[in-house]
């Protein structure tokens, strides 16, 4: 935690940081192999983001696929935001193209939105004409840092702190003038975009439940401000990621749309695991040397196509 929140690491902390991750990584991936033996024939690794920044056209995720794929003998697909950066995007999000082929093989009728809430809060809008995709803000992570900050908890489980608090519109005002907020797409934030909110000396002056409350409302605040960039209104907000199961969080989106917020596990996608279905139908876009990001979505030049692929060694 210390390392994503400095980005003055040092290359041989990054070294063993990384040897770290890919041993748990080696450690699941097996639980795969176990489950599915033979029938594996490539392996997608995203990796662990420590710092994202569109600015300064780097996003550095740290794994060693070439130790994974020597280990399981299989090719790895790794590496996918680097192409979109070197063709002027921002490297994020990847999502909207995976989204994309769930509305359609959904038959949704748009135009509709996935909101996928995991650290940071992204948007794929999608109707007849475009496909759109940006960060719109915080998700769950100011949520949990500052729960964990305060309390022996990883995070707010079911929104209960929330529940028992109130928001602050005072605070939240505040909060939601943050200056990524007035950008239009396309836009991308870094997991640490927005932890100055905890020195404010009015969300200082707040109870526990009031503060976790506030911040509950700040990510939905800026998730509803977001639809308004859109070309059309969306009809359906369709949310997948951990803050699906946050119900205070979801009761406040609700809320404030007249969209139909719909939760992607009640029509049978595994909003858990999308992330890790994402990275699977990615690494075949990017076999297939097919466009995984677009001017709409990154910035991009031109539909672009990114991962790189290792094969095993020996």
């Amino acid at each position: 935690k210390n390392l994503i929140n400095n980005k003055n690491y040092s290359q041989d902390y990054l070294s063993k940081l990384c040897k770290k991750i890919t041993s748990v990584y080696i450690i699941a991936i097996k639980k795969a192999f176990n489950i599915f033996e033979d029938k594996i024939d490539v392996i997608s690794l995203h990796g662990q983001t420590i710092y994202h920044s569109a600015c300064e056209k780097k996003s550095l995720q740290i794994i060693d696929a070439r130790k994974i794929s020597n280990y399981f003998k299989v090719p790895v697909v790794f590496n996918f935001r680097a192409n979109d950066l070197k063709n002027g995007g921002q490297g994020a999000p990847l999502a909207p193209i995976y989204h994309k082929y769930l509305i359609s093989k959904n038959n949704i009728n748009g135009p509709a939105c996935f909101i996928n809430i995991g650290g940071i809060s992204n948007l794929t809008y999608i109707d007849d004409k475009n496909i759109i995709g940006f960060d719109t803000g915080p998700g769950n992570v100011l949520i949990n840092d500052f729960v964990q900050l305060k309390t022996k908890h990883l995070y707010d489980n079911l929104g209960e702190f929330s529940k028992l608090g109130s928001k602050d519109n005072k605070v939240l005002n505040e909060f939601i003038s943050h200056s990524f907020f007035l950008k239009k797409f396309p836009k991308s934030a870094d997991r640490n975009e927005f932890h100055e909110v905890f020195l404010n000396e009015n969300f200082k002056k707040l109870n526990f439940y009031n503060q976790i409350s506030t911040l509950t409302h700040f990510t939905s605040t800026t998730i509803i401000n977001s639809l308004k960039f859109l070309p059309k209104y969306p009809k359906y907000l369709l949310i997948c990621g951990g803050g699906q199961h946050n119900k205070s969080l979801i009761k406040y989106l609700k809320s404030s749309t007249t969209a139909k917020v719909v939760l992607s596990n009640q029509i049978k996608i595994n909003g858990d695991f999308l992330e890790a279905h994402l990275m699977a139908y990615l690494a075949l876009r990017s076999i297939k040397n097919l466009p995984i990001t677009f001017p709409q979505t990154t910035g991009v030049k031109k539909p672009t196509s990114g991962g790189e692929i290792i094969y095993p060694s020996i």
